[in-house]
């Protein structure tokens, strides 16, 4: 996978709810998200699952799109998923 170090100057801003689940998987859930960082309740954007990852435990948080240092506070791998599920998202949205 290719390494960046930010998602931050992408628009528009997407807010993602990073969670685990009761599987012992990661979701990843996201809104179309206002200049301040606030979803937009009626513009949710999709979800995603990271079903396959050996990092410890972590708790659910939200996080904005334009949040770098909350994005490099979560394990690689769920990092790495989030890229990976922002990028489907803004090829789907055009």
């Amino acid at each position: 996978m290719v390494r960046r170090k930010s998602i931050a100057r992408r628009l528009p801003y997407i807010v993602y709810r990073v969670e685990p689940t009761d599987n012992g998987a990661i979701a990843y859930k996201a809104w179309i998200g206002d200049k301040n960082g606030r979803l937009i309740r009626d513009k949710r954007l999709g979800d995603a699952t990271l079903t396959d990852w050996a990092a410890e435990p972590i708790k659910g948080q939200w996080i904005v799109s334009n949040d770098t240092d909350a994005i490099h506070g979560l394990p690689e791998e769920v990092r790495n998923g989030l890229w990976e599920f922002d990028d489907a998202l803004r090829k789907a949205m055009g």
